[in-house]
């Protein structure tokens, strides 16, 4: 991940932003501030937080919605397990980058609601 740079192709980098916000995340947790902010400053390099308005729906509910409908309609959890780590992933990386329109204490709360519902699964 160190070595890539962002060609202007947004869908492509959406994955190497969000690995980077998990490496973020698990050295924020051990204590490694220094490395953490160069990640969290070179992923910020290619956000733009004044369009972080209007995805905020479609993270609390549309998403919500997603694995109600994975469940109740089509009896698939595998399906349902697809949207909630989609989910954690975008929580982590709208937590890590900051500047998301959600506390990080709203964020946290729904990382690790996510993580409990992940790890009870069968």
């Amino acid at each position: 991940m160190a070595g890539e740079t962002f060609s202007g192709n947004y869908t492509l980098w959406d994955n190497i932003d969000h690995a980077c916000c998990l490496k973020a995340r698990v050295l924020r947790e051990q204590g490694n501030l220094e490395e953490n902010r160069q990640i969290i400053r070179r992923v910020n390099r290619h956000r733009h937080p004044e369009l972080y308005g209007s995805g905020v729906e479609w993270f609390t509910k549309t998403m919500d919605d997603n694995i109600r409908n994975s469940l109740v309609n089509n009896n698939s959890k595998a399906e349902a397990r697809g949207w909630r780590l989609l989910k954690l992933e975008k929580a982590i990386a709208y937590r890590e980058a900051g500047q998301y329109p959600l506390t990080d204490d709203e964020l946290e709360r729904i990382i690790a609601e996510l993580k409990d519902v992940l790890s009870h699964e069968k």
